[in-house]
């Protein structure tokens, strides 16, 4: 997903990024060159994509912490609603 996002448009910053004592810390998961960082079980991460079009004025993410556990099997931590909103003019 990081090397072949779909879109070369409005994707321009990596998906993800780990979470520990600083809110932005390694693994780091983007389409920059020699960015192969595996997780491993305990990591917690986040999963954010997003678009973004300045010449559209607009674009959007959503993050999304999860982690793994002892097994290797995702854990999502975020629980929140994905219920598309609109908002009113």
């Amino acid at each position: 997903v990081c090397s072949h996002p779909g879109t070369e448009e409005g994707y321009v910053h990596g998906l993800g990024h780990g979470i520990g004592l600083e809110i932005h810390e390694g693994p780091r998961f983007s389409h920059a060159a020699g960015n192969n960082t595996l997780v491993q079980p305990g990591h917690v991460v986040t999963i954010e994509p997003g678009l973004y079009y300045p010449s559209r004025g607009f674009g959007v993410r959503i993050e999304d912490a999860v982690a793994f556990n002892e097994a290797g099997e995702l854990v999502w931590l975020t629980r929140y609603p994905y219920d598309l909103v609109v908002p009113m003019k």
